[in-house]
């Protein structure tokens, strides 16, 4: 699950840097409810996120359909600021009995 996050992590914050004109992204990791980690990616700019259309040639436009493929689900939340873009990960159990 580590690796997911991190890649989630990665696609993310390059979408937010690089299709924002925001300086500053803010990266957040919850655990909404049992057994569910929620990786979300926060700037000012409220345009929504789109998925691309990357051929095989393309050397870009896979993002969020690799975040897709490797979260449960993705999503975004508007805010009066800007919007969060989010994906969230099934934790297994063996991950999820670690202390905090």
């Amino acid at each position: 699950m580590a690796e997911n996050g991190v890649q989630i992590v990665a696609e993310l914050v390059n979408n937010a840097v690089r299709h924002t004109r925001c300086r500053v992204v803010r990266v957040r990791v919850t655990r909404p409810a049992e057994g569910v980690v929620r990786i979300g990616v926060a700037d000012r700019c409220r345009d929504t996120p789109q998925r691309g259309h990357a051929d095989d040639e393309s050397e870009s436009g896979r993002g969020l359909s690799l975040v897709e493929a490797l979260s449960r689900r993705w999503g975004y939340d508007r805010k009066h600021w800007g919007k969060v873009v989010w994906a969230e990960l099934e934790v297994q159990a063996t991950e999820a009995s670690g202390a905090c």
